[in-house]
């Protein structure tokens, strides 16, 4: 697990490279930090689960256009499992 830290306080997390299990750390500890610190992330990822776990916004992109611009309203914390978020991940591959 790697931080790089950025201007303004904001860091990029390289999880990519990571096990499930720790990556699954890594997604609660990111989330866990996020609620109390209120910060905006970037996320880029090909993981849908990741994406419909973690995201506020989804944006799919297409031969350089934004194919899918999806908000995602739903409460935290979020699982990959729970069938809510599978139904925004199934809205998601669709588009990609």
């Amino acid at each position: 697990m790697s931080f790089l830290e950025i201007p303004a306080g904001q860091f990029v997390a390289i999880v990519g490279a990571l096990d499930a299990l720790t990556r699954a750390e890594m997604h609660q500890l990111t989330e866990r930090i996020w609620q109390e610190h209120g910060f905006t992330t970037l996320l880029i990822t090909h993981d849908v689960a990741e994406a419909a776990t973690l995201a506020d916004r989804v944006l799919v992109l297409r031969d350089g256009h934004i194919a899918l611009d999806l908000e995602i309203d739903l409460p935290r914390p979020r699982r990959s499992y729970d069938p809510a978020v599978a139904s925004i991940g199934a809205k998601i591959l669709r588009e990609v």
